[in-house]
């Protein structure tokens, strides 16, 4: 398995492009003269599916077997549309396993975990590939894994991770008759879930909560066995140095989970199409520094606990493909709240833990009314103490009181600030960001043209 040029992988626009990729850089035994006496057509009456439930299908047609006794059943799969249609996937699916059809006209069946499908999605911003793999799962739908890149747009991390590790791993085998290992090898490419889209706040508030709250036991019970010696009893000591020497176990297991999936979160936003290209953690960018910092320390420590069993890789597979932007947009246009990112903390604390949300004081205030609380305090300080420049005004106690003719409190700095905001509940901070607003807004209207552009411009003249 040796990789090639991930740069290959921007050449690949079409079906017939990703043909000409097996053959050439996977060694697949295919004759390029003659692709079209290659395959079989299919049209969805001869999976039993009427055409009218699966729209978006373009073609369909499988390969040929290209050697005796091969095990797959593999097939290129052209849909309209910008995602993958997974309710018309999953149909295709149930025509072609062995169970659910009987042999027809000479064509075969498989067995799911045989099924290998390479598919194409396009729209107005060009083409999305996906190699899709089929996994029975106990009590649910079969699990669809992808090996997806868009040509144009993705990112060469994510081009680098499939053509160098990936996608060689779909090499034609030197010895097509060892099944076993054929199968193994091939499958072992599968490792990205492919996810569901979430449609509303509340479900991925809900979404986020589950595998935090997973994470969090998980991460507690590793604690328990470390007996303080071990990779996360090593973590929670140098969160004890560095930040606060009170942290406990309980505390400890929740900080990493919620640095966790937050930190997936945000790397959704930060990066929406090179996301999700690996399902490990490290390949989860954060811009803020010391979060990036201390969620790389706890992804080297995350390492040896079950990851896929508390559920953070089908999360980093659901924000793929989920459109968060339109789903924060909308959170923060509703009087649910002004700021998204701010308000859309309290809900997932809401469901994460309540117990939290309230030690973090993450309630929230409507915007109307915090920005009338805030108003009401600049009109007061204008208005009955004379400060012109109300929430922004810069006097000092001093000046305050002389103006006034009051005595000064004891213990008072006569040089400190007259006007200073006290949040004792800061919670989500909205005071206090509103505060910051009003007083910027208020100086600039009282103040449209600073003296020194004034003295500029006479200066000019």
């Amino acid at each position: 398995m040796s990789g090639f040029d991930p740069e290959r992988l921007r050449e690949v626009a079409s079906l017939d492009d990703v043909v000409t990729l097996l053959a050439e850089e996977l060694d697949w035994p295919l004759d390029m003269t003659s692709l079209e006496e290659a395959v079989f057509d299919y049209e969805p009456d001869d999976l039993g599916i009427p055409a009218e439930q699966v729209p978006q299908l373009q073609s369909l047609r499988e390969l040929r077997p290209l050697t005796a006794n091969q095990p797959w059943g593999i097939f290129f799969v052209e849909l309209a549309g910008p995602r993958l249609p997974i309710t018309p996937l999953r149909q295709l699916l149930r025509g072609l396993v062995t169970r659910k059809r009987a042999k027809r006209d000479g064509q075969r069946t498989w067995d799911r975990d045989d099924l290998l499908f390479f598919t194409s999605t396009a729209d107005a911003d060009g083409v999305e590939l996906h190699l899709l793999a089929f996994y029975d799962t106990p009590g649910s739908v079969p699990e669809i894994r992808s090996l997806p890149w868009n040509p144009a747009r993705s990112t060469q991390r994510q081009l680098d991770r499939l053509a160098r590790e990936l996608l060689p791993r779909l090499e034609w085998p030197e010895d097509p008759e060892q099944t076993d290992a054929w199968r193994a090898a091939w499958r072992d490419a599968f490792r990205l879930r492919h996810g569901e889209a979430l449609r509303s706040a509340a479900e991925l508030a809900e979404r986020m909560a589950g595998v935090a709250i997973d994470l969090r036991d998980a991460i507690h019970a590793e604690l328990e066995l470390e007996a303080d010696e071990g990779p996360f009893t090593t973590l929670r000591e140098e969160v004890r140095e560095e930040l606060d020497p009170d942290v406990d176990d309980e505390a400890m297991a929740d900080m990493c989970a919620q640095t966790l999936v937050s930190g997936a979160l945000t790397a959704r936003v930060i990066d929406p199409v090179g996301f999700g290209a690996s399902p490990v953690l490290t390949a989860v960018p954060l811009a803020n520094p010391f979060l990036n910092a201390f969620f790389q320390q706890v992804h080297d420590q995350v390492a040896s606990i079950d990851l896929d069993a508390a559920g953070f890789e089908d999360l980093v597979a659901d924000l793929r493909e989920t459109n968060v932007e339109e789903i924060l947009d909308r959170f923060g246009s509703t009087d649910a709240g002004g700021d998204p990112v701010i308000h859309f903390y309290e809900h997932f604390l809401a469901a994460y833990d309540t117990r939290i949300r309230a030690e973090v004081g993450a309630y929230y205030t409507p915007q109307p009314v915090v920005d009338g609380i805030v108003r009401l305090v600049d009109d007061a300080l204008r208005d009955r103490l004379g400060l012109v420049d109300g929430v922004a005004d810069a006097s000092t106690w001093e000046q305050v009181t002389e103006r006034l003719g009051f005595a000064m409190p004891k213990g008072i700095d006569p040089e400190g600030q007259f006007v200073s905001m006290l949040d004792p509940a800061t919670g989500t901070g909205t005071f206090l960001v509103s505060w910051l607003r009003r007083a910027e807004a208020g100086f600039k209207e009282r103040h449209p043209e600073p003296e020194f552009r004034r003295s500029e411009a006479h200066e000019r003249a």
